[in-house]
């Protein structure tokens, strides 16, 4: 038995000593070295991981093995999920199911303008969640008290401090909703969304975590994994609706007559908050 044993080990060292020199990379006239080829990158991986584990040889350092995409919290198997919109959320519901984490959705976007435009993301949301049979809660359209949360900021630009604020101010509402559930964890769609700065979308959901006591924000970049591939082969599956632009009145494009109207309706906005506080 443990000659046969030796015989193969014997075997693999030729195979891969043959292979090292076979597939030696050639060298152009120009010293450049020219493409590996794709079998033999495949069969020198072999090698090295057959020899590590065959001769004894110690594996990588921690430090140096690739981590995972998607890093799960320890312990967490249900989260308050704040979804955006049903394209955005999609890849990330189904990932969360194919990993034994249940997510709770919450429509919880105010920002929205006008109403019919909310409630045509609202809808294909709920279509969605009801199609996989997932709990989907519908948060309350306050338009005007988003409008004041972000008074004094209608001048920024998209990813400036209005963003922030926005998002501050839906990620603790999530929170709030979380912690009446009794969910430890929250987290957003918005973090698929390449138009979005994650860097944003951290410290917003940290303030919100610090805001509500007894939560904890998933920080996850959910572009990641190949999820925006994935986001993509879903909305043409689902044949879902496909925003233009982000929701609110300063995110319209131009082509909308967006400056005039932000100008009015938020003036308008202001003047109705201030007599109906």
């Amino acid at each position: 038995m443990v000659g046969k044993i030796r015989y193969k080990i014997r075997l693999m060292e030729i195979f891969c000593v043959k292979t090292s020199r076979e597939f030696t990379p050639p060298v152009t006239n120009d010293n450049t070295t020219v493409r590996r080829d794709k079998i033999s990158v495949v069969r020198r991986r072999f090698c090295h991981n057959f020899g590590s584990f065959a001769f004894g040889n110690p594996p990588p350092p921690m430090s140096h093995r690739k981590k995972e995409a998607i890093q799960v919290p320890a312990g967490l198997h249900r989260v308050l999920l704040h979804a955006c919109c049903a394209p955005c959320s999609s890849a990330i519901v189904e990932w969360m199911l194919a990993h034994d984490v249940e997510p709770v959705i919450y429509y919880y976007n105010p920002n929205i303008y006008p109403l019919a435009e909310y409630e045509r993301r609202k809808n294909e949301s709920k279509r969605h969640a009801e199609s996989l049979g997932i709990r989907w809660i519908d948060g309350d359209y306050d338009h005007a008290g988003w409008t004041c949360a972000v008074s004094g900021l209608e001048g920024e630009p998209e990813r400036g401090r209005r963003c922030e604020q926005c998002f501050t101010h839906r990620l603790t509402a999530a929170a709030q909703m979380a912690r009446s559930l009794g969910i430890d964890y929250f987290t957003t769609t918005l973090a698929s969304s390449r138009w979005k700065s994650i860097d944003q979308i951290d410290r917003a959901g940290r303030a919100a975590e610090a805001a509500v006591g007894g939560t904890h924000f998933w920080a996850q970049n959910w572009r990641k994994g190949g999820l925006s591939d994935r986001r993509n082969a879903l909305l043409k599956q689902y044949a879902f609706y496909n925003q233009r632009y982000c929701g609110c009145e300063f995110s319209m494009p131009k082509d909308d007559d967006a400056n005039e109207l932000n100008a009015k309706k938020f003036g308008e906005i202001l003047e109705q908050s201030s007599q109906n506080p």
